[in-house]
């Protein structure tokens, strides 16, 4: 007499969340069957040990649909379940239950400029993760909790960026992803020529502004000229002057700023400039000025030579 076995086949579904309180997390393991024969129970096993579920996890249609809790929270394990009958046993492939890493990319950016990453595509789902350790690729790392962070390059290249991230159970994960990094470059110079340093005018005053400017890459878009924070004139063609009228009296500190057609800005060194109030005294403008007590004159007269003057 033959015995035929019938091979039971079924198919693990997921892993599902879900959440019991605001300060735990209780993970599922899910899975359901497909098998033309009755089956007697179930078993999971996890990380090598084996539990009979028997048909506990079937719902109350009696269909299988189902689920346990799983005892732990993090860490890197493995799963498998298996359907038994009178007939045998039939298991399926092992679920690696373990955090994964997303380093995201690829990214671009420039030398000198604070390059912004994100590994919000790490998952983890038995577990929470904890740290976000990146290497940058250019000798330097940092460590994180949050998923996105930043990293300032100095110099230009290419990268390769590597991000390992650590659940609650201690389990790790890596991934890599790439960064462009153009070479800084370097902004326009400008320097202020016309009027010098500590130049002295007198109300009601007026002065050209003059300045230099280069742009190291590109052109010079336009040089404003200001007194302090107020802008005075902008000129957009050299040589860069501008014409300053009406200047009321006060000291003034004066800038050249060049912006250059990549949007670079530089300011120039401060020059001052002081508008003096025009003089109030007698006998020049003003009201005379008295002076107290008598003042006595005599005249003199040399007779013959025909001169003669005044003594007060």
């Amino acid at each position: 007499m033959r015995t035929t076995f019938r091979t039971l086949t079924f198919l693990v579904i997921s892993v599902l969340f879900r959440c019991e309180t605001a300060s735990s997390q209780t993970v599922s393991f899910a899975w359901d069957e497909i098998s033309s024969t009755p089956v007697t129970g179930y078993a999971v096993t996890i990380d090598g040990v084996r539990t009979d579920q028997g048909l506990t996890p079937l719902n109350s249609s009696s269909a299988c649909g189902c689920s346990i809790v799983l005892p732990f929270s993090g860490g890197n394990h493995t799963l498998k379940v298996s359907a038994y009958n009178s007939s045998g046993e039939a298991w399926s492939s092992p679920l690696v239950v373990a955090p994964t890493a997303g380093a995201g990319g690829p990214y671009t950016g420039q030398a000198g400029t604070a390059l912004v990453v994100d590994g919000s595509g790490s998952k983890d789902p038995a577990g929470t993760i904890m740290t976000y350790d990146w290497n940058w690729g250019d000798g330097t790392s940092g460590i994180s909790s949050s998923p996105a962070t930043s990293h300032l390059y100095t110099t230009g290249g290419a990268f390769t960026l590597t991000l390992k991230v650590t659940d609650n159970g201690g389990a790790t994960a890596s991934a890599n992803a790439t960064a462009t990094i153009a070479a800084k470059t370097s902004g326009p110079t400008v320097t202020l020529t016309s009027p010098g340093s500590a130049t002295v005018l007198t109300y009601p005053a007026s002065t050209t502004l003059a300045a230099t400017a280069s742009a190291s890459s590109g052109t010079i878009a336009n040089v404003a000229f200001y007194a302090g924070s107020t802008l005075i004139s902008t000129d957009t063609t050299a040589p860069y002057s501008v014409s300053w009228t009406n200047m009321a009296a006060g000291a003034y500190s004066v800038t050249a700023v060049a912006t250059d057609s990549a949007g670079l800005s530089a300011r120039s060194a401060a020059v001052t400039i002081t508008v003096a109030a025009a003089s109030t005294s007698a006998p020049y403008l003003g009201t005379p000025v008295a002076i107290p007590g008598t003042i006595e004159a005599e005249n003199f007269d040399n007779g013959a030579d025909g001169t003669a003057w005044s003594d007060p």
